[in-house]
Protein backbone atom coordinates (compact mmCIF):
# COMPACT_ATOMS: atom_id res chain seq x y z
CA UNK A 1 0.00 0.00 0.00
CA UNK A 2 1.32 3.07 -0.96
CA UNK A 3 1.89 6.45 1.49
CA UNK A 4 -1.30 8.15 -0.58
CA UNK A 5 -3.16 5.05 -0.02
CA UNK A 6 -2.31 5.25 3.88
CA UNK A 7 -3.62 8.68 3.85
CA UNK A 8 -6.74 8.11 1.92
CA UNK A 9 -8.17 5.14 2.73
CA UNK A 10 -8.52 6.05 6.47
CA UNK A 11 -10.41 9.08 5.56
CA UNK A 12 -12.66 7.17 3.07
CA UNK A 13 -14.09 4.26 5.68
CA UNK A 14 -14.74 7.30 8.10
CA UNK A 15 -16.31 9.31 5.77
CA UNK A 16 -19.02 6.41 4.85
CA UNK A 17 -19.36 5.49 8.23
CA UNK A 18 -20.47 9.01 8.45
CA UNK A 19 -22.68 8.84 5.28
CA UNK A 20 -24.17 5.67 7.25
CA UNK A 21 -25.03 7.00 10.10
CA UNK A 22 -26.87 9.86 7.91
CA UNK A 23 -28.24 7.18 6.27
CA UNK A 24 -29.47 5.45 9.73
CA UNK A 25 -31.00 9.05 10.60
CA UNK A 26 -32.96 9.21 7.31
CA UNK A 27 -31.57 12.09 5.75
CA UNK A 28 -29.57 10.71 2.91
CA UNK A 29 -33.51 8.70 1.71
CA UNK A 30 -34.87 12.57 2.18
CA UNK A 31 -32.54 14.05 -0.22
CA UNK A 32 -31.45 11.43 -2.93
CA UNK A 33 -35.15 9.74 -3.65
CA UNK A 34 -38.11 11.05 -4.30
CA UNK A 35 -40.42 8.86 -2.50
CA UNK A 36 -38.91 6.76 0.81
CA UNK A 37 -39.75 2.92 1.18
CA UNK A 38 -37.95 0.59 3.13
CA UNK A 39 -36.02 -0.88 0.35
CA UNK A 40 -34.31 2.96 -0.32
CA UNK A 41 -33.99 3.64 3.44
CA UNK A 42 -31.92 0.17 3.27
CA UNK A 43 -29.68 1.35 0.88
CA UNK A 44 -28.60 4.39 2.12
CA UNK A 45 -27.57 2.27 5.14
CA UNK A 46 -26.42 -0.63 3.41
CA UNK A 47 -24.81 0.56 0.64
CA UNK A 48 -22.01 2.76 2.43
CA UNK A 49 -21.02 0.06 4.63
CA UNK A 50 -20.53 -2.24 1.64
CA UNK A 51 -18.26 0.12 0.54
CA UNK A 52 -16.13 0.99 3.91
CA UNK A 53 -15.75 -3.00 4.10
CA UNK A 54 -14.11 -3.22 0.57
CA UNK A 55 -11.71 -0.85 1.53
CA UNK A 56 -10.44 -3.38 4.11
CA UNK A 57 -10.75 -6.65 3.63
CA UNK A 58 -7.74 -8.72 1.22
CA UNK A 59 -10.77 -10.23 -1.67
CA UNK A 60 -13.26 -7.44 -2.10
CA UNK A 61 -14.76 -8.93 -5.02
CA UNK A 62 -15.33 -12.11 -3.25
CA UNK A 63 -17.20 -10.36 -0.48
CA UNK A 64 -19.07 -8.27 -3.74
CA UNK A 65 -19.95 -11.23 -5.09
CA UNK A 66 -21.49 -13.13 -1.83
CA UNK A 67 -23.90 -10.00 -1.37
CA UNK A 68 -24.56 -10.49 -5.08
CA UNK A 69 -25.61 -13.98 -4.06
CA UNK A 70 -27.97 -12.90 -1.27
CA UNK A 71 -29.38 -9.87 -2.39
CA UNK A 72 -30.33 -11.96 -6.08
CA UNK A 73 -33.73 -13.10 -5.12
CA UNK A 74 -34.71 -9.51 -4.46
CA UNK A 75 -34.01 -8.64 -7.85
CA UNK A 76 -37.45 -7.89 -9.16
CA UNK A 77 -37.62 -4.71 -6.93
CA UNK A 78 -36.46 -1.40 -8.09
CA UNK A 79 -35.51 2.15 -7.23
CA UNK A 80 -36.33 5.73 -8.89
CA UNK A 81 -33.27 7.76 -8.33
CA UNK A 82 -33.07 11.39 -9.86
CA UNK A 83 -35.97 10.05 -11.87
CA UNK A 84 -34.17 7.36 -13.23
CA UNK A 85 -35.33 3.72 -12.77
CA UNK A 86 -32.32 1.68 -10.87
CA UNK A 87 -32.46 -2.20 -10.85
CA UNK A 88 -31.50 -3.14 -7.32
CA UNK A 89 -29.29 -5.63 -8.63
CA UNK A 90 -27.55 -3.06 -10.93
CA UNK A 91 -25.10 -1.05 -8.94
CA UNK A 92 -23.49 -4.20 -7.29
CA UNK A 93 -22.97 -5.89 -10.90
CA UNK A 94 -20.98 -2.45 -12.01
CA UNK A 95 -18.79 -2.77 -9.02
CA UNK A 96 -18.15 -6.05 -9.11
CA UNK A 97 -17.52 -5.64 -13.09
CA UNK A 98 -15.01 -2.52 -12.31
CA UNK A 99 -13.47 -4.67 -9.28
CA UNK A 100 -12.76 -8.05 -11.91
CA UNK A 101 -11.03 -5.87 -14.40
CA UNK A 102 -8.95 -4.46 -12.30
CA UNK A 103 -8.34 -7.56 -9.77
CA UNK A 104 -5.31 -9.81 -11.69
CA UNK A 105 -4.78 -13.65 -11.05
CA UNK A 106 -4.69 -16.27 -14.30
CA UNK A 107 -6.63 -19.81 -14.07
CA UNK A 108 -4.04 -22.88 -13.32
CA UNK A 109 -6.07 -24.91 -16.06
CA UNK A 110 -8.84 -23.90 -18.72
CA UNK A 111 -12.38 -24.06 -18.49
CA UNK A 112 -14.57 -26.19 -20.91
CA UNK A 113 -17.47 -24.08 -19.81
CA UNK A 114 -16.04 -20.66 -20.51
CA UNK A 115 -16.07 -21.15 -24.27
CA UNK A 116 -19.03 -23.14 -24.32
CA UNK A 117 -20.66 -20.22 -22.71
CA UNK A 118 -19.32 -17.61 -25.72
CA UNK A 119 -20.44 -20.09 -28.13
CA UNK A 120 -23.88 -19.91 -26.40
CA UNK A 121 -24.66 -16.68 -26.65
CA UNK A 122 -23.32 -16.21 -29.76
CA UNK A 123 -25.80 -19.05 -31.29
CA UNK A 124 -28.65 -17.00 -29.15
CA UNK A 125 -27.97 -13.92 -31.21
CA UNK A 126 -30.80 -13.91 -33.80
CA UNK A 127 -33.14 -15.63 -31.14
CA UNK A 128 -32.21 -12.30 -28.99
CA UNK A 129 -33.10 -9.89 -32.13
CA UNK A 130 -36.49 -11.75 -32.84
CA UNK A 131 -37.01 -11.21 -29.50
CA UNK A 132 -40.40 -9.20 -28.38
CA UNK A 133 -38.96 -8.09 -25.08
CA UNK A 134 -35.87 -7.62 -26.22
CA UNK A 135 -34.85 -5.43 -22.87
CA UNK A 136 -35.96 -8.04 -20.18
CA UNK A 137 -34.28 -10.90 -22.08
CA UNK A 138 -30.58 -8.69 -22.22
CA UNK A 139 -31.20 -8.01 -18.45
CA UNK A 140 -31.56 -12.00 -17.86
CA UNK A 141 -28.54 -12.85 -20.10
CA UNK A 142 -26.22 -10.31 -18.60
CA UNK A 143 -27.72 -11.65 -15.00
CA UNK A 144 -26.99 -15.08 -15.72
CA UNK A 145 -23.25 -14.43 -17.46
CA UNK A 146 -22.45 -11.86 -14.52
CA UNK A 147 -23.08 -14.01 -12.01
CA UNK A 148 -21.03 -16.99 -13.59
CA UNK A 149 -18.37 -14.42 -14.20
CA UNK A 150 -17.98 -13.18 -11.23
CA UNK A 151 -18.16 -16.70 -8.88
CA UNK A 152 -15.66 -18.16 -11.05
CA UNK A 153 -13.26 -15.58 -10.55
CA UNK A 154 -13.77 -15.51 -6.51
CA UNK A 155 -14.20 -20.04 -7.14
CA UNK A 156 -10.30 -20.05 -8.07
CA UNK A 157 -8.90 -20.73 -4.46
CA UNK A 158 -10.43 -22.50 -1.68
CA UNK A 159 -11.11 -19.84 0.84
CA UNK A 160 -13.08 -18.22 -2.13
CA UNK A 161 -15.36 -21.19 -2.83
CA UNK A 162 -16.58 -21.78 0.83
CA UNK A 163 -17.20 -17.88 0.63
CA UNK A 164 -19.15 -18.45 -1.99
CA UNK A 165 -21.08 -21.97 -0.36
CA UNK A 166 -21.84 -19.87 2.30
CA UNK A 167 -23.64 -16.74 0.39
CA UNK A 168 -25.86 -19.55 -1.35
CA UNK A 169 -26.79 -20.97 1.77
CA UNK A 170 -27.32 -17.57 3.36
CA UNK A 171 -29.25 -16.52 0.50
CA UNK A 172 -31.60 -19.86 0.82
CA UNK A 173 -31.57 -19.60 4.42
CA UNK A 174 -33.14 -15.71 4.60
CA UNK A 175 -35.35 -16.74 1.93
CA UNK A 176 -37.04 -19.94 4.01
CA UNK A 177 -36.87 -17.39 7.07
CA UNK A 178 -39.24 -15.19 4.32
CA UNK A 179 -41.04 -17.71 3.00
CA UNK A 180 -42.18 -19.22 6.36
CA UNK A 181 -43.42 -16.01 7.81
CA UNK A 182 -45.11 -15.24 4.58
CA UNK A 183 -46.69 -18.72 4.91
CA UNK A 184 -47.45 -18.13 8.59
CA UNK A 185 -48.79 -14.26 8.70
CA UNK A 186 -50.58 -14.52 5.47
CA UNK A 187 -48.90 -11.43 4.31
CA UNK A 188 -46.03 -10.75 1.28
CA UNK A 189 -43.00 -9.19 1.29
CA UNK A 190 -43.51 -5.69 0.55
CA UNK A 191 -40.38 -3.22 0.04
CA UNK A 192 -41.94 -0.52 -0.52
CA UNK A 193 -43.73 0.17 2.22
CA UNK A 194 -44.26 -1.07 5.52
CA UNK A 195 -43.15 -5.05 5.52
CA UNK A 196 -45.91 -7.35 5.43
CA UNK A 197 -49.48 -4.95 4.36
CA UNK A 198 -49.64 -6.69 1.21
CA UNK A 199 -51.63 -9.84 1.91
CA UNK A 200 -52.40 -13.04 -0.28
CA UNK A 201 -55.41 -11.77 -2.17
CA UNK A 202 -58.33 -14.24 -3.59
CA UNK A 203 -56.57 -13.83 -7.14
CA UNK A 204 -53.30 -15.42 -6.17
CA UNK A 205 -52.41 -17.71 -8.07
CA UNK A 206 -50.24 -20.10 -6.52
CA UNK A 207 -51.70 -22.28 -4.12
CA UNK A 208 -52.72 -25.72 -3.89
CA UNK A 209 -55.48 -27.41 -2.01
CA UNK A 210 -56.79 -23.71 -0.57
CA UNK A 211 -53.02 -23.68 0.68
CA UNK A 212 -50.97 -20.90 -0.04
CA UNK A 213 -47.77 -21.37 -1.52
CA UNK A 214 -45.02 -18.72 -0.25
CA UNK A 215 -42.52 -17.15 -3.20
CA UNK A 216 -40.33 -15.75 -0.51
CA UNK A 217 -38.35 -12.50 -2.46
CA UNK A 218 -39.25 -14.09 -5.78
CA UNK A 219 -41.81 -13.61 -8.53
CA UNK A 220 -43.40 -17.40 -7.35
CA UNK A 221 -43.00 -20.16 -5.37
CA UNK A 222 -41.28 -22.48 -7.82
CA UNK A 223 -38.86 -20.11 -8.26
CA UNK A 224 -37.89 -19.99 -4.48
CA UNK A 225 -38.29 -23.96 -4.72
CA UNK A 226 -35.66 -24.69 -7.46
CA UNK A 227 -33.20 -22.48 -5.36
CA UNK A 228 -33.82 -23.84 -2.28
CA UNK A 229 -32.87 -27.12 -4.16
CA UNK A 230 -30.05 -25.90 -5.55
CA UNK A 231 -28.73 -25.18 -2.59
CA UNK A 232 -29.25 -28.40 -0.27
CA UNK A 233 -26.39 -30.19 -1.93
CA UNK A 234 -24.08 -27.00 -1.26
CA UNK A 235 -25.17 -27.25 2.44
CA UNK A 236 -24.12 -30.80 2.33
CA UNK A 237 -21.17 -29.85 0.87
CA UNK A 238 -20.52 -27.30 3.51
CA UNK A 239 -21.34 -29.74 6.19
CA UNK A 240 -18.87 -32.55 5.02
CA UNK A 241 -15.80 -30.14 4.50
CA UNK A 242 -16.19 -28.84 8.09
CA UNK A 243 -16.49 -32.37 9.47
CA UNK A 244 -13.50 -33.60 7.94
CA UNK A 245 -11.77 -30.48 9.83
CA UNK A 246 -13.76 -31.19 12.98
CA UNK A 247 -15.02 -27.48 12.88
CA UNK A 248 -18.27 -28.68 14.87
CA UNK A 249 -19.79 -24.55 15.24
CA UNK A 250 -19.48 -24.60 11.65
CA UNK A 251 -21.30 -28.53 11.29
CA UNK A 252 -23.58 -26.83 13.48
CA UNK A 253 -24.22 -24.00 11.66
CA UNK A 254 -24.76 -26.09 8.17
CA UNK A 255 -27.41 -28.45 9.69
CA UNK A 256 -29.48 -25.53 10.99
CA UNK A 257 -29.21 -24.16 7.82
CA UNK A 258 -29.94 -27.53 6.13
CA UNK A 259 -32.83 -27.80 8.15
CA UNK A 260 -34.58 -24.35 7.72
CA UNK A 261 -34.19 -24.09 3.85
CA UNK A 262 -35.47 -28.32 4.05
CA UNK A 263 -38.93 -26.95 5.60
CA UNK A 264 -39.04 -23.58 3.25
CA UNK A 265 -38.65 -26.24 0.11
CA UNK A 266 -41.68 -28.58 1.89
CA UNK A 267 -43.95 -25.36 2.26
CA UNK A 268 -43.33 -24.25 -1.32
CA UNK A 269 -45.02 -27.69 -2.16
CA UNK A 270 -42.70 -27.24 -5.68
CA UNK A 271 -42.92 -31.07 -6.83
CA UNK A 272 -40.08 -31.04 -9.21
CA UNK A 273 -37.96 -28.82 -6.87
CA UNK A 274 -38.49 -31.54 -4.06
CA UNK A 275 -37.21 -34.30 -6.70
CA UNK A 276 -34.40 -32.32 -7.61
CA UNK A 277 -33.00 -31.64 -4.11
CA UNK A 278 -33.45 -35.41 -3.26
CA UNK A 279 -31.62 -36.78 -6.96
CA UNK A 280 -28.90 -34.05 -6.10
CA UNK A 281 -28.39 -35.40 -2.40
CA UNK A 282 -28.37 -38.81 -4.02
CA UNK A 283 -25.57 -37.87 -6.23
CA UNK A 284 -23.31 -35.74 -3.70
CA UNK A 285 -23.65 -39.59 -1.57
CA UNK A 286 -22.78 -41.48 -4.45
CA UNK A 287 -19.91 -39.45 -4.91
CA UNK A 288 -18.50 -39.09 -1.64
CA UNK A 289 -20.18 -42.89 0.24
CA UNK A 290 -17.52 -42.89 3.01
CA UNK A 291 -19.64 -40.09 4.25
CA UNK A 292 -22.80 -41.88 3.58
CA UNK A 293 -23.15 -43.73 6.50
CA UNK A 294 -22.90 -40.60 8.57
CA UNK A 295 -25.13 -38.51 6.31
CA UNK A 296 -27.76 -40.69 5.52
CA UNK A 297 -29.36 -41.17 8.26
CA UNK A 298 -29.53 -37.25 9.64
CA UNK A 299 -31.25 -36.93 5.97
CA UNK A 300 -33.55 -39.86 6.48
CA UNK A 301 -34.69 -38.14 9.67
CA UNK A 302 -35.01 -34.70 8.48
CA UNK A 303 -37.15 -36.71 5.96
CA UNK A 304 -39.23 -38.13 9.13
CA UNK A 305 -39.63 -35.08 10.18
CA UNK A 306 -40.66 -32.89 7.23
CA UNK A 307 -43.39 -35.45 6.71
CA UNK A 308 -44.47 -35.09 10.71
CA UNK A 309 -44.82 -31.41 10.27
CA UNK A 310 -47.09 -31.61 7.04
CA UNK A 311 -49.35 -34.21 9.14
CA UNK A 312 -49.44 -32.84 12.30
CA UNK A 313 -48.15 -29.19 11.84
CA UNK A 314 -50.93 -27.45 9.81
CA UNK A 315 -49.68 -28.37 6.43
CA UNK A 316 -51.86 -31.66 5.90
CA UNK A 317 -51.13 -31.07 1.96
CA UNK A 318 -47.75 -32.17 2.08
CA UNK A 319 -48.62 -35.39 1.41
CA UNK A 320 -50.92 -35.60 -0.74
CA UNK A 321 -48.80 -33.14 -2.69
CA UNK A 322 -46.39 -36.04 -3.01
CA UNK A 323 -48.78 -38.68 -3.63
CA UNK A 324 -50.08 -36.25 -6.94
CA UNK A 325 -46.21 -37.33 -8.25
CA UNK A 326 -46.93 -40.42 -8.89
CA UNK A 327 -50.37 -39.75 -10.66
CA UNK A 328 -50.78 -35.54 -12.02
CA UNK A 329 -53.15 -36.23 -14.04
CA UNK A 330 -56.12 -37.49 -11.76
CA UNK A 331 -55.15 -35.79 -9.15
CA UNK A 332 -57.89 -33.86 -7.78
CA UNK A 333 -56.26 -30.13 -7.37
CA UNK A 334 -53.08 -30.97 -9.41
CA UNK A 335 -54.92 -32.78 -12.50
CA UNK A 336 -56.29 -29.78 -14.02
CA UNK A 337 -52.90 -28.15 -14.06
CA UNK A 338 -50.73 -30.84 -14.85
CA UNK A 339 -53.16 -31.84 -18.14
CA UNK A 340 -52.62 -28.08 -19.47
CA UNK A 341 -48.73 -28.79 -18.85
CA UNK A 342 -49.15 -31.32 -21.54
CA UNK A 343 -50.74 -29.24 -23.58
CA UNK A 344 -48.50 -27.08 -22.96
CA UNK A 345 -45.53 -29.20 -23.73
CA UNK A 346 -47.39 -30.54 -27.14
CA UNK A 347 -47.69 -26.65 -28.27
CA UNK A 348 -43.92 -25.88 -27.70
CA UNK A 349 -42.76 -28.59 -29.78
CA UNK A 350 -45.04 -27.62 -32.29
CA UNK A 351 -43.67 -24.13 -32.44
CA UNK A 352 -40.34 -25.70 -32.20
CA UNK A 353 -41.64 -27.76 -35.74
CA UNK A 354 -42.24 -24.93 -37.33
CA UNK A 355 -39.61 -22.69 -36.85
CA UNK A 356 -37.02 -25.36 -36.24
CA UNK A 357 -33.67 -23.42 -37.31
CA UNK A 358 -34.26 -20.12 -35.14
CA UNK A 359 -37.10 -20.29 -33.63
CA UNK A 360 -40.03 -17.51 -32.83
CA UNK A 361 -37.27 -15.45 -30.76
CA UNK A 362 -36.73 -15.37 -26.86
CA UNK A 363 -39.93 -14.98 -24.89
CA UNK A 364 -42.09 -15.24 -28.01
CA UNK A 365 -43.26 -18.84 -26.95
CA UNK A 366 -46.40 -17.85 -24.30
CA UNK A 367 -48.22 -15.78 -26.59
CA UNK A 368 -48.15 -18.21 -29.17
CA UNK A 369 -48.55 -21.15 -27.05
CA UNK A 370 -51.70 -19.17 -24.96
CA UNK A 371 -53.27 -18.39 -28.65
CA UNK A 372 -53.03 -22.30 -29.41
CA UNK A 373 -54.68 -22.60 -26.67
CA UNK A 374 -57.26 -20.48 -26.28
CA UNK A 375 -58.25 -21.96 -29.96
CA UNK A 376 -58.41 -25.18 -29.52
CA UNK A 377 -60.87 -24.25 -26.04
CA UNK A 378 -58.32 -25.27 -23.48
CA UNK A 379 -58.46 -23.11 -20.36
CA UNK A 380 -55.96 -21.77 -19.01
CA UNK A 381 -53.21 -19.96 -19.99
CA UNK A 382 -49.53 -21.15 -21.24
CA UNK A 383 -47.42 -18.84 -19.87
CA UNK A 384 -44.20 -20.35 -20.29
CA UNK A 385 -43.44 -23.64 -22.19
CA UNK A 386 -43.53 -25.53 -18.88
CA UNK A 387 -39.97 -26.53 -19.46
CA UNK A 388 -36.72 -24.88 -20.31
CA UNK A 389 -35.73 -27.35 -22.60
CA UNK A 390 -38.68 -27.31 -24.80
CA UNK A 391 -39.03 -24.04 -24.66
CA UNK A 392 -35.22 -23.33 -25.68
CA UNK A 393 -36.08 -25.06 -28.37
CA UNK A 394 -39.21 -23.25 -29.42
CA UNK A 395 -37.84 -19.83 -28.84
CA UNK A 396 -34.42 -20.58 -30.13
CA UNK A 397 -34.47 -23.46 -32.51
CA UNK A 398 -31.91 -26.17 -33.52
CA UNK A 399 -29.37 -23.01 -32.62
CA UNK A 400 -30.30 -22.62 -29.10
CA UNK A 401 -30.33 -26.35 -28.52
CA UNK A 402 -27.06 -27.18 -29.95
CA UNK A 403 -25.89 -24.05 -28.04
CA UNK A 404 -27.00 -25.99 -24.58
CA UNK A 405 -25.89 -29.52 -25.70
CA UNK A 406 -22.16 -27.53 -25.97
CA UNK A 407 -22.44 -25.56 -22.55
CA UNK A 408 -23.90 -29.07 -20.66
CA UNK A 409 -20.98 -31.12 -22.16
CA UNK A 410 -18.93 -28.28 -20.84
CA UNK A 411 -20.48 -28.59 -17.90
CA UNK A 412 -19.83 -32.26 -17.15
CA UNK A 413 -16.59 -32.27 -18.59
CA UNK A 414 -15.80 -29.83 -15.43
CA UNK A 415 -17.22 -31.65 -12.46
CA UNK A 416 -15.32 -35.02 -13.74
CA UNK A 417 -12.10 -32.56 -13.38
CA UNK A 418 -13.42 -30.90 -9.98
CA UNK A 419 -14.29 -34.07 -8.77
CA UNK A 420 -10.94 -35.77 -9.37
CA UNK A 421 -8.92 -32.74 -7.77
CA UNK A 422 -11.62 -32.20 -5.29
CA UNK A 423 -13.97 -34.60 -4.43
CA UNK A 424 -16.22 -32.80 -1.99
CA UNK A 425 -16.87 -29.71 -3.54
CA UNK A 426 -16.98 -31.52 -6.89
CA UNK A 427 -19.53 -33.55 -5.14
CA UNK A 428 -21.30 -31.06 -4.05
CA UNK A 429 -21.60 -28.98 -7.16
CA UNK A 430 -22.23 -32.23 -9.07
CA UNK A 431 -25.49 -32.31 -6.92
CA UNK A 432 -26.25 -28.65 -7.25
CA UNK A 433 -25.87 -28.92 -10.96
CA UNK A 434 -27.90 -32.02 -11.25
CA UNK A 435 -30.86 -30.55 -8.89
CA UNK A 436 -31.03 -27.61 -10.86
CA UNK A 437 -30.94 -29.39 -14.42
CA UNK A 438 -34.08 -31.27 -12.63
CA UNK A 439 -35.95 -28.31 -11.92
CA UNK A 440 -35.81 -27.27 -15.96
CA UNK A 441 -38.27 -30.71 -16.91
CA UNK A 442 -40.99 -28.64 -15.51
CA UNK A 443 -39.87 -25.10 -14.36
CA UNK A 444 -38.78 -22.14 -16.15
CA UNK A 445 -37.61 -20.06 -13.86
CA UNK A 446 -34.33 -18.91 -15.07
CA UNK A 447 -36.02 -16.28 -16.97
CA UNK A 448 -36.01 -13.88 -13.74
CA UNK A 449 -32.99 -12.18 -13.22
CA UNK A 450 -33.19 -13.25 -9.52
CA UNK A 451 -32.91 -16.91 -10.51
CA UNK A 452 -30.55 -16.34 -13.30
CA UNK A 453 -28.30 -15.19 -10.95
CA UNK A 454 -28.35 -17.92 -8.64
CA UNK A 455 -28.17 -20.55 -11.45
CA UNK A 456 -25.30 -18.41 -13.14
CA UNK A 457 -23.37 -18.78 -9.37
CA UNK A 458 -23.16 -22.71 -10.20
CA UNK A 459 -21.98 -22.73 -13.61
CA UNK A 460 -19.36 -19.71 -12.46
CA UNK A 461 -18.10 -21.99 -9.48
CA UNK A 462 -17.51 -24.85 -11.42
CA UNK A 463 -15.98 -22.89 -13.79
CA UNK A 464 -13.64 -21.53 -11.29
CA UNK A 465 -13.24 -24.65 -9.11
CA UNK A 466 -12.23 -27.08 -11.98
CA UNK A 467 -9.18 -24.67 -13.26
CA UNK A 468 -8.13 -23.68 -9.98
CA UNK A 469 -5.19 -25.02 -8.47
CA UNK A 470 -5.87 -28.73 -6.67
CA UNK A 471 -3.57 -27.15 -3.64
CA UNK A 472 -5.81 -24.17 -3.43
CA UNK A 473 -9.21 -25.66 -3.59
CA UNK A 474 -8.45 -28.38 -1.18
CA UNK A 475 -7.23 -25.91 1.95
Amino acid sequence: MTRIEHILRPGLIALLGVVAILGAAGVTQADVFHQPSTAKYAVTIVGPLVLATLLVVNNPLAVLTALFIVVAPFAGFSMTFQGAHVPLLAPIVLCAGALASVSGGRPARRSDLFPAGIFFMILLVLPVIESPSRTDVVADLISLCAAGYFASRVARTGHGLVTLAWAFVASAGVQSAIAVWESKTGHRLNLYGAAGTQSFGSSYFFTYANQTRPPGAFYDPDSLGNVLAIALPIDVGLVIHYTMRRHWHQVAVALGAFALIAIGLEITLARMSWIGAAVGLFMVLALVPEFGRRIVPMLVLAAVLLIGLGVFGGQSTTLQRLGSITHPLTETDTGNGDILRVAVWREALAIAEQHPIAGVGLGESANLISQKLAAAGTSGQGGNAQSVYLQLFAEGGLLAVCGLIAVLIALGRDLFRFVGTERIWGAALAGASVAMLTCWLTDVTIRYSGVAVCMGVIFGIVAGGSRGSPEAVAR
